[in-house]
């Protein structure tokens, strides 16, 4: 889950898939990315905002359900 302080409506709450890059950028500053926190391969792993920096822990597949 990734908390953000609540201001509704505003970019930094909205986030898009970066299919060049395979993150999930934020709205209002591209530079911030989901990130598994501290690279962890574990189910229920902690996930967060975190400056893009390219490793595996930021890089996200999407798949249809």
């Amino acid at each position: 889950m990734i908390v953000n302080h609540y201001q509704s409506g505003n970019k930094n709450q909205q986030w898009h898939y970066n299919k060049q890059r395979k993150t999930i950028d934020n709205d209002a500053n591209s530079n911030k990315v989901f990130d598994v926190v501290g690279g962890s391969k574990k189910p229920g792993a902690e996930v967060c905002a975190w400056d893009h920096h390219g490793a595996d822990n930021q890089r996200w597949k999407i798949e249809p359900v």
